[in-house]
C-alpha cells in the first residue's frame, strides 16, 4: 500500500479536528481506523487493474510509486465518501449535512474515480463504459461447408423453421 491515512483524510476534506462525527464515529482512531481499512480496499482495487507485477515494480521508481500512492488515496475517497451520501439521504442535524450546504456537496461532489483512473491511466486496464461486449458463438450440428438449398441432404435453415412452425400449429387450439 502506498498511500496513508493522513494523504486520504487530507485529499478527501476530512482532516479537521470533529470529522470523525460526520461518521458517526466516537472519535478520531476510530474514523482513522476505517480510512485505513478503505486504503486497503483500494490498494486491492489497483493492485488487480494494473495487476501484481506492475504494482510491485512501482515500489521500485518513486515517481510511480507517488502516482499510486495518489491514485490509492483518490480510489479510498471514492469507497469513503458514499458513506456521507447515504447519511444526506437519511438526514441529519448537523450544519455540514444540510440541503443547502456548500461545503458538504464539495465533499461528495467529486469525481473521485475518475481522477485514480486519469492518474494512472498507463498502469490500469479499466473496461470503457457502454462499450459493446459480445462472447463467440460455436453452433453444434452441421459444417459450415453446405448448399444454401438444402441439396446436400442437410434441411435448411428456413426448412427447419417451418417445420417447427407446423409443429406449433397443430399444437394450436381454437376457442
Amino acid at each position: 500500500m502506498f498511500t496513508s491515512v493522513d494523504l486520504i483524510e487530507q485529499a478527501g476534506g476530512i482532516d479537521e479536528p470533529q470529522a470523525y462525527v460526520l461518521f458517526r464515529y466516537a472519535d478520531k482512531p476510530t474514523l482513522d481506523a476505517m480510512v485505513l481499512q478503505y486504503a486497503g480496499f483500494a490498494a486491492s482495487w489497483l493492485k488487480t487493474r494494473a495487476g501484481a507485477s506492475v504494482y510491485a515494480s512501482a515500489a521500485l521508481d518513486s515517481d510511480v510509486s507517488n502516482l499510486f500512492a495518489l491514485g490509492e488515496t483518490y480510489v479510498a475517497c471514492h469507497f469513503i465518501f458514499p458513506i456521507l451520501q447515504s447519511r444526506k439521504v437519511t438526514g441529519s442535524y448537523y450544519p455540514l449535512q444540510e440541503e443547502d450546504s456548500a461545503r458538504f456537496e464539495e465533499l461528495i461532489g467529486v469525481q473521485w474515480m475518475k481522477l485514480a483512473e486519469d492518474l494512472l491511466e498507463p498502469y490500469l486496464t479499466v473496461e470503457e463504459e457502454g462499450k459493446p461486449f459480445a462472447l463467440p458463438v460455436f453452433r453444434v450440428g452441421p459444417g459450415v461447408t453446405r448448399t444454401l438449398d438444402g441439396s446436400d441432404g442437410i434441411p435448411t435453415e428456413e426448412a427447419i423453421l417451418e417445420a417447427n412452425l407446423d409443429i406449433v400449429r397443430t399444437l394450436a387450439v381454437p376457442f
